[in-house]
């Protein structure tokens, strides 16, 4: 009951009917609203996802349950599909979820992104089981990004689905960061504060030494080959910079979050959101160039979520890079394959009972309004 991608375990929730009680974070590790995010799964991919892709919640020691449209749907996590080797489902946390499969291009809202989805899973094969459950081969989990290594927190157990992570030593160590919600976002400001810019606009410069003293026109062709941190640091090196970064440069300051796909919210996130909140973050199209982009800018890497949010997207490039080494090799993209017709197929049919699926929630959701 790992996430395939960030390796963190699921917790079990409110509808578990056999839950293990070593599946249970400490009592107050967590408050309400994270606890919920780590029940909730995403998983993708036949055979155990008949619709490539479907939301869950973890109900027990090995059980997945979700629904699609009317239908309930339970997925045993781990079981000896191959032969007498054990595997597990994909299943993966909803932000974990949507960075992958925007980085894939590959959620299954139209046909193409569907073969697409179904090509991903193909290649990349069923994650392992037994003691390395939930994980993918070849993918290089602690060489990435932070290059955190999640092995010690796990306990190996025989029973499938049985392996134990200790919450409480995470919580304890370097990496207890992660143990947060990577899908809090800054609070993103369209228009700078006038209490921002007051003190800095009512000094009279003298642009006599050699940084303030040379034309805007330099630092407009300098800023593009600077690295963020080195552009922060450029900015805060006196107040007539730093008066510029909240007003003539807020153009490059949105440059730069742009630059980092996990710094915003990727199209899944935002048709999940109501148009209030939406309101209240960067939006690559429709925000303007001149919002306090050089605050969000700042913002993005101090707190807990977006630290993990961050780490997170490493390990989706991580597996997009394993997943394009394999492509030229595998089975599944060879269309003489027994492999490569199981796994282009089926999907069609899972596309159709996917859009079957998502149009009865759309009424159901309707309805209650």
């Amino acid at each position: 009951m790992s996430c395939t991608v960030c390796r963190m375990a699921f917790v079990p929730g409110p509808r578990a009917t056999s839950p293990l009680r070593e599946h249970y974070p400490p009592q107050g590790l967590m408050p309400s609203g994270l606890y919920s995010y780590f029940i909730a799964a995403t998983g993708i991919g036949p055979p155990d996802i008949h619709t490539l892709k479907g939301k869950f919640d973890y109900v027990s020691g090995n059980m997945f349950s979700g629904a699609n449209g009317p239908m309930v749907l339970c997925v045993i996590w781990e079981s000896d599909t191959i032969g007498n080797t054990p595997t597990t489902a994909f299943m993966m946390h909803t932000v974990c979820a949507n960075l992958l499969l925007h980085r894939m291009q590959a959620d299954p809202d139209t046909m193409e992104k569907a073969v697409r989805l179904a090509e991903v899973v193909g290649v990349l094969e069923r994650p392992m089981g037994g003691e390395h459950a939930g994980r993918l081969q070849a993918v290089r989990y602690e060489s990435v990004g932070d290059k955190i290594d999640l092995n010690p927190f796990w306990t190996v157990k025989r029973a499938a689905g049985g392996n134990v992570f200790n919450w409480k030593a995470l919580s304890e160590s370097p990496y207890a960061y992660l143990i947060s919600k990577p899908n809090v976002f800054p609070r993103f400001h369209t228009e700078v504060a006038p209490t921002r810019i007051s003190p800095l606009d009512t000094i009279e410069f003298d642009n006599t030494d050699a940084l303030t003293s040379l034309p805007l026109d330099i630092f407009e062709t300098l800023i593009p080959h600077l690295s963020i941190q080195a552009y922060v640091m450029l900015m805060s090196t006196c107040r007539y910079l730093r008066l510029h970064a909240l007003t003539t440069f807020q153009s490059h300051a949105r440059r730069f979050v742009l630059q980092l796909p996990w710094s915003v919210p990727v199209p899944a996130e935002l048709s999940e959101m109501k148009d209030d909140s939406i309101a209240k973050l960067p939006n690559r199209d429709s925000t303007p160039h001149n919002a306090d982009w050089y605050l969000y800018l700042s913002h993005i890497h101090r707190t807990n979520g977006m630290r993990t949010r961050k780490w997170i997207w490493s390990l989706v490039e991580e597996i997009h890079d394993t997943y394009e080494a394999k492509c030229g090799t595998s089975p599944a993209m060879d269309p003489k394959t027994q492999r490569y017709r199981e796994v282009h197929g089926p999907v069609k049919q899972s596309f159709e009972m996917g859009q079957m699926g998502r149009m009865f929630e759309k009424k159901m959701k309707m309805k209650a309004k």
